[in-house]
């Protein structure tokens, strides 16, 4: 490689290149435009949405009016507001409303959650491992134009491996202290 000279790329670089440069920012936009569409915050609702989290952060069972629907509403009921009520909401919080339905459903004892968070974190990890490995045997690709593809991929999905498994991570912690209680 010539350092400081431009080198021809391929015409699948090229296109792919194009292709990144305008799709990303395309879907982006558009996705944007569907956020926007769907959740319609105006700048001028600001300072009751400001006004309402200060509310909540008062007192999470204080009811604000929602500045969309124009509903009254409180984060919490008020016997739920305080000490180890609000600690094990914040810890349901970090579950979707389906995992927590089946775990009622089951024990009761978040054993099925650990199990999951668990069994996810073992494999995203075992996963992450052989990413990673992939990415030290094919770093000499990086000059093969042919090849060079799959190193970069492979170090981004190590990337997104490892942040999942982060969030997997404060999923099985919420869970064992659930477990705890």
């Amino acid at each position: 490689a010539c350092v400081g000279i431009p080198q021809p790329q391929p015409p699948h670089v090229v296109w792919l290149i194009r292709g990144l440069a305008a799709g990303v920012p395309t879907l982006a936009c558009l996705l944007s435009f569907a956020l926007k569409w769907r959740f319609p915050v105006h700048p001028e609702m600001s300072p009751q949405i400001l006004a309402g989290i200060a509310a909540h952060r008062a007192d999470p069972a204080a009811p604000v009016s929602d500045p969309v629907t124009g509903e009254t509403l409180r984060l919490l009921e008020p016997e739920m507001a305080s000490g180890d009520s609000l600690r094990i909401v914040h810890l349901l919080a970090s579950f979707p409303r389906r995992a927590l339905r089946r775990e009622v459903e089951g024990a009761g004892d978040f054993s099925r959650l650990r199990l999951t968070m668990g069994l996810c974190s073992a494999a995203l990890g075992a996963a992450m491992v052989v990413a990673g490995a992939g990415v030290g045997l094919t770093f000499d690709w990086l000059d093969r134009p042919d090849r060079s593809w799959v190193p970069t991929v492979l170090c981004v999905l190590t990337g997104l491996l490892l942040t999942v498994l982060a969030m997997i991570a404060f999923r099985a912690s919420a869970a064992n202290r659930l477990h705890e209680l």
